[in-house]
């Protein structure tokens, strides 16, 4: 859920810079201007290009992780199980003194 309200975040705050952006070029009349909030948007883009890139990492990351927990924990179950059942094919003491 976090992960989904951090995605419509960013969308917000690019899409809200865009519109921005988009006035504020229209409305000057300097090229200078024009092209440094060009510029500005191009790197806003970038930035948040890599924000999601990271994002995309940390995901994976975490997902690497549990992978990793998940299979020790199956492993731990497994030697459990191997262990409950030797114990249950053992003979007990009292087969051991009916003998």
């Amino acid at each position: 859920m976090v992960f989904r309200q951090f995605a419509i975040g960013r969308f917000m705050v690019s899409f809200i810079v865009f519109i921005l952006c988009y006035m504020a070029a229209g409305n000057l009349r300097d090229g200078f201007f024009q092209m440094l909030v060009a510029g500005l948007f191009v790197l806003t883009l970038y930035i948040f290009k890599e924000m999601k890139q990271g994002h995309l990492e940390e995901l994976a990351h975490k997902d690497q992780e549990w992978l990793e927990r998940f299979e020790a924990y199956k492993q731990d179950l497994e030697a459990i199980n191997r262990y409950n059942e030797l114990q249950s094919n053992r003979p007990s003491s009292q087969d051991i003194e009916e003998d």
